[in-house]
């Protein structure tokens, strides 16, 4: 592990920092929280900030926010711990003393609009999620109506905060609707511990004048948006916030200033707020492009292809976004397995910009991916000629242009050999129930944790022919397995034998089996592999398991022992056990010109008689 983070501030009640492994970036570090020695929660690392992302912390998907319980808001200092969740005993990441501020309750939430005769917004209490908090409307320094933040809201559920039945409204009668200008207006959570004040706002006109309302904001409005622009120009993002949170106080419902706002809030990192005030913006404008281009952000940040796919196909060409779009998309596409669309998308991007290293990477991943590794090449090397720093592009120059290895001579013992077919999503989870995201192919998780997986990038090495997938899992805690079915038409060679080669790469150690029904016999195992090998094994049915495969139930099983990450490509056939295998062939076959000179044969699994290939 290569852990880094940071132990940053403690702002209403809820501590931020952040916790990233550079041994394994894609990951979203599950954080054990500690204060004063004490162990108080464990939270994921897994929120998209900006400024993550720009510094090189991965994909910037690695910020972590954890409500602190109510001792802890005592206004003292306290001392923070974050530390890689495990057993026994966690690995520090970061530490920090910071001074809580002191704070009676964790309610959170916000006063949206003043309209004649209307009152919207939100509140929540983080402490008890389920609890309806009640909300008082002050006037003229009287409570004037009282309701219960119970409604439910979708925008608040898909911006997770609690069940999202915490919406407010509350309908002003004729007594109300007519106060007098410069009466002051409050809003206020109440609780077992008194009040907390949500806003507070004086009108500048009589309530119930919808037009003259319109205009005293309007002209309120406009310095403060000129300030907030030139802030965001300058950088100065924070106030650039500020200055429009003022503003949204004035005319809750202006579109200009919502779309302005939710880019602010991306750029600051705070993807709950820029999605919030993106969608705001869109209800008042469906269609507009850009609270669109935010929201399409957003999903491309979390790996939401499909949405992203949808989202960034309403920017039109033209459009000063329309570049981003191009490559996003395409991205998004290929993930999805629509390579074609992809290429499309890619293209578009380099006749506008023929040294567009996004799009050519993108093209150039695609073409290898589809078999065409002449085009493949051109492209690496166009990439390479842009951008001499850059070794990824140099690599896989390198293992395109190395001699392709003979085409197979036998076929896979597997039911599905290439892992071509996805009906269902390219990822997702398997629990200790299982999940089956492709034919054949058994996910599980054990250990009472989780299996994360998603698909594999293709690969092929025979220009023309048909790619073949691989698999990307991740094991939060216990472990986890993928078992292969059997195919009963293979019955002949399974009999016979065969020296089966695995592509894998993990952190963690290894197993392989044999199922047989809800039996198992071990065939081989490995400790840490310690980067990309070749795992070389034979496979030879015993008779009793020749009817067991014949009705379908044989499968063969790898299987990760303890937490980490496993990325492998489907068993390949290397030879017949019945034949002598010829000097150097063991490898043969196999796409990384790195596992085809560094075979790493597996040991019998332990205390077991499975045989190793030498």
């Amino acid at each position: 592990m290569q852990l880094s983070g940071r132990v940053e501030a403690v702002v209403d009640g809820v501590l931020r920092g952040w916790a990233w492994d550079a041994a394994r970036p894609g990951l979203r570090l599950a954080v054990a929280v500690l204060a004063d020695g004490r162990r108080i929660a464990t939270c994921r690392a897994d929120r998209p900030r900006g400024d993550l992302r720009r510094n090189g912390i991965g994909d910037g998907a690695h910020g972590l926010e954890c409500p602190l319980p109510l001792e802890l808001l005592d206004g003292a200092e306290h001392d923070f711990v974050l530390a890689a969740d495990g057993d026994p005993a966690p690995a520090e990441i970061a530490r920090g003393r910071l001074a809580v501020p002191r704070q009676g309750h964790l309610l959170h939430g916000r006063l949206e609009r003043i309209e004649p005769r209307r009152v919207t917004g939100w509140v929540a209490d983080r402490a008890r999620p389920g609890t309806p908090v009640p909300v008082e409307l002050v006037a003229g320094g009287a409570v004037v109506a009282r309701t219960l933040a119970d409604r439910f809201r979708r925008d608040l559920l898909e911006a997770g905060i609690g069940s999202g039945a915490h919406g407010f409204v509350f309908e002003l009668g004729e007594e109300v609707a007519a106060l007098p200008p410069g009466t002051e207006i409050l809003v206020r959570a109440g609780s077992d511990f008194g009040h907390w004040e949500l806003a507070r706002r004086r009108l500048a006109h009589p309530a119930g004048v919808a037009d003259e309302a319109r205009e005293g904001a309007a002209q309120a409005l406009r310095p403060l948006l000129e300030e907030a622009r030139a802030a965001e120009r300058r950088g100065e993002l924070r106030r650039a916030a500020g200055l429009l949170d003022e503003a949204l106080a004035l005319a809750p419902g202006e579109f200009e200033t919502l779309a302005i706002r939710a880019r602010v809030a991306f750029a600051l990192g705070a993807a709950e707020d820029a999605g919030r005030f993106a969608r705001a913006a869109l209800a008042l404008r469906p269609g507009h492009v850009r609270p669109t281009v935010i929201l399409a952000r957003l999903a491309s940040a979390r790996g939401d292809h499909a949405e992203a796919a949808e989202l960034w196909s309403a920017v039109p060409a033209g459009d000063s976004c329309y570049r981003e779009r191009l490559v996003k998309r395409g991205r998004a596409l290929a993930a999805l397995g629509r390579p074609r669309e992809a290429m499309a998308e890619f293209g578009a991007a380099l006749a506008l910009d023929p040294d567009d290293r996004d799009a050519l990477r993108g093209q150039a991943q695609l073409a290898e991916g589809l078999g065409g590794l002449r085009t493949a090449g051109r492209l690496w090397r166009r990439l390479a000629a842009l951008s001499p720093e850059d070794a990824s592009a140099a690599e896989r120059l390198r293992a395109i242009e190395a001699p392709a290895p003979p085409p197979p001579r036998l076929a896979s013992p597997l039911a599905n050999p290439t892992l071509r077919h996805w009906p269902g999503a390219l990822d997702g989870v398997a629990d200790a129930a299982g999940a089956e995201p492709s034919p054949g192919v058994r996910l599980r998780a054990l250990g009472g944790g989780l299996l994360r997986y998603a698909v594999g990038w293709p690969a092929e090495p025979r220009p023309g022919a048909l790619p073949v997938y691989g698999l990307d899992l991740r094991a939060e805690s216990g472990g986890g397995e993928v078992a292969f079915a059997l195919d009963p038409a293979q019955e002949s060679l399974l009999c016979r034998g065969l020296a089966l080669g695995w592509e894998v790469a993990a952190d963690a150690p290894l197993a392989v089996a044999i199922r047989l029904g809800g039996a198992e016999r071990p065939l081989a195992s490995a400790g840490l592999p310690r980067g990309p090998r070749l795992l070389a094994f034979d496979l030879l049915l015993a008779p009793a398991e020749r009817p067991l495969l014949e009705a379908g139930l044989l499968s063969l099983v790898l299987r990760l022992d303890g937490a980490g990450r496993l990325l492998l490509r489907p068993p390949r056939p290397l030879r017949r056990l019945d034949e002598e295998a010829p000097a150097g062939s063991a490898a043969a076959g196999f796409e990384d010109p790195v596992l085809r000179g560094r075979p790493w044969p597996a040991g019998p699994a332990a205390g077991q008689g499975g045989t190793a290939a030498a």
